[in-house]
């Protein structure tokens, strides 16, 4: 049997976890949203995208200041000060506007967080059979 050297890969730098997702909801479902993160590092850094009902995971391998931010002519963003080894849970939603959809990033609590997060799995799951 061959394995992949990618298999056994761990990281052994210490970094911070941080989730982030986007439930389910009607308003502005077909908008994908690009994440920017700014840091003493990447200044307004586009990292990915995230569409409606869809989750991702960042690794900071940086403790300090850190800012997510959507810009869909206006910038919203979240901080967080980023502590190495920990997990910050962040939830992506959008707000009705006059002229268009105003994103909101939510910093939330893990426990609530873990719960949003392993849910979109699960709808996920369901939705591919």
């Amino acid at each position: 049997m061959l394995y992949s050297t990618a298999s056994f890969a761990q990281d052994t730098i210490p970094y911070s976890t941080v989730y982030l997702y986007r439930v389910r909801e009607f308003n502005g479902s077909l908008l994908g949203l690009d994440l920017n993160l700014t840091n003493s590092l990447f200044d307004g850094k586009t990292i990915g995208t995230i569409r409606n009902n869809s989750k991702m995971v960042i690794k900071i391998y940086q403790e300090g200041k850190n800012e997510l931010s959507i810009q869909t002519g206006v910038t919203r963003g979240v901080f967080f000060n980023a502590k190495l080894g920990q997990s910050y849970y962040i939830k992506v939603s959008l707000a009705s506007g006059i002229m268009m959809a105003r994103p909101r990033l939510e910093l939330v609590d893990r426990e609530q967080g873990a719960f949003d997060f392993e849910n979109i799995t699960k709808l996920l799951k369901e939705g591919n059979n």
